[in-house]
């Protein structure tokens, strides 16, 4: 077998163009940190949640996190929230979990009380919501079934006279799978709708 020199050259040119293609690529990365100034006042506490004659309160409290650090905790370990009805602490709300904080077992809301939450923390400043009043409950003048020819699914549209004045909104979703509920999503007035069929 005779031994093809010129082959063996082009084969070994071609080896080492793509190598040299090959490291080119990976080494020509560029990255270049981009300075921003962004605002930040510090760490403040961030609290929301409802409120409601039929679930208590159930309130989702959090710290507030540089625009530049998402990725930072944001839970708060030394927070105390403290409700109050008529400026008078009624309550200690109760830890669900890291975040929700609920009213405790047995606790009987008014509807023309003025209730508010207030935070204490050792490394945090004190937050103090807004007061608000429980809504008055609404009644249903008419109700109707909906049902789409297609799915079959049924929808319940229920219509009622709101007051002029009366700010909030109403919401209460339950959803039906073969008469079994499931998936109940809910907005600050649950249970706040008296039906009158």
């Amino acid at each position: 077998m005779k031994w093809n020199f010129n082959l063996f050259a082009i084969k070994m040119r071609k080896i080492k163009s793509m190598l040299l293609s090959i490291i080119f690529l990976v080494s020509c990365e560029l990255s270049e940190e981009i300075k921003y100034n962004t605002f930040y006042d510090g760490d403040k506490i961030v609290i929301h949640g409802y409120i409601s004659l039929n679930d208590g309160i159930k309130v989702c409290v959090k710290r507030t996190v540089p625009p530049n650090q998402i990725d930072r905790n944001d839970k708060i370990s030394d927070v105390t929230l403290y409700l109050f009805e008529n400026n008078i602490i009624i309550d200690t709300l109760v830890p669900i979990d890291d975040y929700y904080y609920t009213s405790s077992k047995g606790l009987t809301l008014k509807m023309d009380a003025l209730y508010h939450i207030e935070t204490v923390s050792q490394t945090l400043p004190k937050v103090i919501s807004e007061p608000q009043k429980i809504p008055v409950p609404i009644e249903f003048d008419t109700l109707y079934i909906q049902t789409e020819e297609m799915t079959y699914y049924a929808r319940l549209l229920g219509f009622f006279h709101r007051k002029q004045n009366d700010v909030g909104y109403y919401i209460k979703h339950n959803s039906f799978y073969e008469g079994i509920k499931y998936s109940p999503s809910f907005g600050p007035q649950i249970g706040l709708f008296k039906l009158k069929i």
